[in-house]
């Protein structure tokens, strides 16, 4: 536990220097609305400039806040931990590959920009996502190698309200959802529609609310749902995470959450990503 806050401290004095919300120019892509990849779990349409790598890790602890003082509100009950590098082929076209401890999930992610709409009024950005996960744990063999493999797609479309309010919509079709439910001997697919807004409080802080509503398809027994914080430091960010679901890889946090989203059922967690 002491390990991993000294990592944020020591993450937090290195990335602070040259404090500015803007990225620096060589991590700028074009017209921005967001500026972070994604929003708490969902993707935003931002990509990298072409060259650039992005690294990034992230927590969700197992225990909830409410466990007190005697479990640091969570902090001592372990973690489901994702680390991820992404690589920028052009400035519209992000692959970032991640893995995550949750049943050694691996995934892979391809995002392309679409369209963009650079208006004052109404700016508009349109990407696509497509993904493939494999899960190399916790699969019941019963049910066939065939239950570890996920294949999903997204449509990321995002605005900005007044330059302070951002906005976003993230539609996915996940193969495979029921993919560690031995009641079912064929595989279910789901669709899920996940939605997010920013507001910018000045030049570095941020809050965010999210959601991610199934709407058709095998779901766990709740939605996902989180807010959080965003610090931004020259295009490096940190987020500050409470949310009823701790899965990270898109592939398991688009299946639900088991917990009911409320007070008793908050799980912290935080993410650190940067450009390299």
């Amino acid at each position: 536990m002491k390990k991993i806050i000294m990592l944020m401290l020591i993450s937090l004095n290195l990335f602070s220097q040259d404090v500015s919300w803007k990225p620096s120019e060589a991590t700028v892509a074009r017209f921005q609305l967001f500026h972070s990849t994604c929003a708490l779990n969902q993707p935003t349409a931002e990509t990298i400039k072409q060259g650039d790598l992005l690294y990034g890790i992230e927590h969700r602890f197992n225990l909830p806040v409410t466990s007190g003082v005697d479990n640091l509100f969570g902090l001592d009950g372990g973690s489901t931990i994702r680390m991820h590098l992404g690589y920028a082929f052009t400035d519209n076209l992000l692959v970032d590959l991640a893995r995550t401890n949750r049943m050694a999930n691996y995934e892979l992610n391809i995002k392309q920009r679409l369209f963009e709409f650079n208006d004052e009024n109404f700016p508009v950005i349109v990407a696509g996502n497509v993904g493939i996960a494999y899960n190399t744990k916790g699969v019941p063999e019963a049910l066939g190698s065939g239950r570890k493999v996920q294949p999903f797609a997204s449509l990321i479309v995002n605005t900005i309200i007044a330059k302070k309010i951002g906005l976003g919509i993230v539609p996915t079709y996940l193969s495979n959802t029921n993919i560690n439910d031995a009641r079912y001997t064929e595989s279910k697919n789901s669709f899920t529609v996940g939605l997010y807004a920013q507001y910018f409080i000045n030049d570095n802080w941020a809050i965010i609310l999210e959601g991610t509503p199934t709407v058709t398809g095998w779901r766990d027994t709740y939605n996902s749902y989180a807010f959080g914080a965003e610090f931004e430091t020259g295009g490096h960010f940190f987020k500050f995470i409470f949310g009823n679901n701790t899965a990270i890889n898109l592939s398991q946090y688009n299946l639900g959450s088991a917990q009911k989203f409320g007070l008793q059922n908050l799980y912290f967690g935080f993410q650190i990503t940067r450009d390299l």
